[in-house]
């Protein structure tokens, strides 16, 4: 499905491309840079649980 606006910032999309990304240039290469990738846990939040059991 085409989108016609950014997911992220909503302007306008103006190539195919971007329209089947649903994402323009510049937001594309900032969603995938993983800065907004956040783990879920850590080994050390595992360990904290272990030890408090």
């Amino acid at each position: 499905m085409l989108k016609t606006h950014c997911i992220r910032c909503g302007r306008k999309l103006k190539t195919l491309e971007s329209q089947e990304l649903g994402f323009g240039k510049i937001c594309w290469e900032k969603w995938n840079s993983g800065s907004n990738i956040k783990p879920l846990f850590t080994l050390e939040d595992m360990n904290v649980k272990k030890d408090n059991k």
